[in-house]
């Protein structure tokens, strides 16, 4: 997996693409704006539920989080956001 980030000036969100290839499959890639100072390892925490899954949580400056799983097993590669619940 590969996180890449980046923006032009510090008012803007974060452009995100995280990158994924896993065993036999094709690399994939998803895209989101994140808003927040900084990404590093208070804002943005993996959480590894198997070995080779896990929920990429981005912890944004308003306090909200955005939650991407990635699901990789010899079977299946999925990466997703999970939308937010109230």
């Amino acid at each position: 997996m590969n996180i890449e980030a980046n923006r032009l000036t510090g008012l803007e969100p974060w452009k995100v693409v995280i990158k994924v290839k896993a065993y036999n499959f094709k690399e994939g890639q998803l895209s989101a704006e994140i808003i927040s100072n900084e990404l590093d390892d208070k804002t943005v925490v993996f959480k590894w539920f198997e070995e080779s899954s896990a929920d990429i949580v981005f912890n944004q400056k308003d306090n909200t989080k955005r939650t991407f799983r990635l699901l990789a097993n010899a079977q299946q590669l999925q990466l997703a956001e999970i939308p937010l619940t109230e």
